[in-house]
């Protein structure tokens, strides 16, 4: 049973830091797109 909640923890951990990155890119693109700086620069 601990083992099963360690993986869940893990797991819902892992999927909140995936949410988090993705609404950095959707900021960065945005940042991007208002400065005119490209994405590779930033």
């Amino acid at each position: 049973m601990v083992l099963i909640w360690l993986i869940d923890k893990y797991e819902t951990e892992l999927a909140a830091r995936d949410a988090q990155f993705d609404r950095l890119v959707e900021w960065a693109r945005k940042v991007s797109a208002k400065t005119g700086i490209s994405l590779k620069d930033l």
